[in-house]
């Protein structure tokens, strides 16, 4: 068997199985063995469900033998982010206080995710409640390219599994930046779809207007196939928008001649890490040598909805979590104080972060009118040092956050790829934003870019 099975392509584990060279129950065997390998020093899983997965497999060999390959992820290895709910498996949040909650049902996400033949080999690690903190005695996700960085939160295990071939797609969620942070931190690319493109249903929630469901993968492909899965309407989810879907796939291969992208220089710039605001500025230039038209643009101002934006979180979370406060010591020092802060909201405050938020949703619809995407940066920086403060000021994080909440707040969908790596040989990357329901231009894009350069398949030495 291929030594790098783990780092395939899905259209290269297709081509494998359709030549019969390898079966289903064979990959998942193989990256059982990886796990059991690595992940005692990566710490990406919470747990692993190897007789379904198995099960599973072995009931699609028989397609595969017969040479029925009739879905994008048939027969591919996904893990979860550990909030969605897998019947009989416990969805933990990644807090001591949801260890005994174990599902009656799935996900709609895994429901369709198994229909289409998808193999979920386990649940993946995260920030307690997909905030912030790593609680104690909760697996903490460790970054292969070095573990002295961070992994970005809070889809972190997503993010570090995909990065050191403990998967070939993880599934994880946003609402301020978590998975498009990781995917820098882990040299990954993440895509956060639009609000309501994908179902939120026996998905554990933060923050209801903001939270959204999104794939990791290593390639702007496997990111295409899996959101031909995953998205579409769900009558189980009130805020699943009803609204087409397109074959992401299909335009993946389309020359983006005239495509207008639009970039910001200070937005890009002020405040950013010189190595990646440079990393930017090179993918602007060879977008533009693609056929890409740059044009120079202002983007609205984020000062009114990126300082506060802990506020707005807060409020949900405790209207989602409000119990949890009842037995305070099973939760983490961070999550608790968060739902403590949600608890004593002020009406009149979050009703005026609402109004910021729909006038910036406004602004940043104008800006579309005159271009098709956006270019800025993920995050800042890359990866810090694990002793630094990564996430500063949880009460003001508006120079932090500014490139990630505002497209939660508007629900325009945006992917993260790598584009470099900066002197001390950590990943950089570039963000691309989107107006509503246009992921397929996003990934057209992104793939022309990752067609052209080769730095989504380099691997950490693990």
């Amino acid at each position: 068997m291929n030594s790098n099975l783990h780092y395939k392509s899905i259209s290269e584990i297709h081509e494998d199985y359709r030549t019969l060279k390898v079966l289903p129950s064979e990959v998942v065997s193989h990256f059982y063995k990886r796990i059991e390998e690595l992940d005692p020093k990566l710490s990406a899983y919470i747990l692993l469900t190897k007789d379904q997965a198995y099960r599973d497999a072995k009931l699609i060999d028989q397609n595969v033998q017969k040479g029925h390959i009739s879905s994008p992820l048939m027969g591919i290895p996904v893990a979860l982010k550990d909030i969605f709910d897998l019947k009989n498996y416990a969805t933990t949040g990644g807090s001591h206080s949801r260890k005994n909650y174990i599902p009656k049902d799935d996900s709609t996400v895994v429901r369709r995710l198994r229909e289409a033949g998808a193999i979920i080999i386990g649940k993946l690690a995260l920030t307690e409640g997909a905030f912030v903190e790593h609680v104690s005695e909760m697996p903490l996700p460790k970054n292969p390219w070095n573990h002295g960085y961070d992994t970005g939160v809070s889809s972190s295990g997503a993010a570090v599994a995909v990065s050191s071939g403990l998967c070939s797609v993880a599934i994880g969620s946003d609402t301020g930046g978590s998975i498009r942070y990781p995917s820098i931190c882990c040299g990954v690319t993440g895509l956060k779809p639009t609000y309501g493109r994908v179902s939120r249903y026996g998905v554990l929630p933060l923050a209801a207007s903001l939270d959204h469901v999104g794939p990791i993968t290593r390639n702007v492909s496997d990111c295409a196939a899996t959101m031909n899965v995953i998205s579409g309407y769900d009558p189980k989810d009130t805020s699943s928008a009803f609204y087409k879907v397109n074959n992401y796939l299909a335009k993946l291969n389309l020359d983006i001649t005239g495509i207008r992208i639009g970039y910001d220089p200070l937005y890009n710039q002020q405040g950013v890490d010189s190595q990646l605001s440079e990393g930017i500025d090179r993918a602007i230039t060879f977008l533009s040598e693609l056929g890409g038209k740059m044009v120079k643009l202002k983007l609205p101002d984020t000062k009114n909805i990126t300082p506060n934006f802990t506020d707005l979180v807060a409020a949900e979370a405790y209207s989602e979590h409000e119990e949890l406060l009842e037995n305070p010591g099973m939760l983490g020092q961070v999550f608790k104080e968060l739902l403590i802060n949600g608890s004593n909201t002020n009406i009149k405050n979050y009703i005026k972060l609402l109004n910021y938020s729909r006038e910036y949703k406004i602004q940043l619809e104008n800006i579309f009118s005159n271009v098709d995407l956006i270019i800025c940066p993920p995050w800042p920086t890359s990866a810090l040092p694990n002793n630094v403060n990564s996430l500063g000021d949880l009460n003001n994080q508006g120079d932090l956050l500014r490139f990630t909440v505002p497209f939660n707040i508007s629900g325009n969908p945006s992917i993260t790829i790598p584009c470099g790596f900066n002197d001390e040989g950590l990943p950089i990357a570039l963000q691309l934003i989107a107006s509503h329901f246009k992921e397929e231009l996003l990934m057209q894009v992104s793939n022309a870019y990752q067609t052209n350069t080769s730095w989504h398949l380099k691997c950490p030495i693990i």
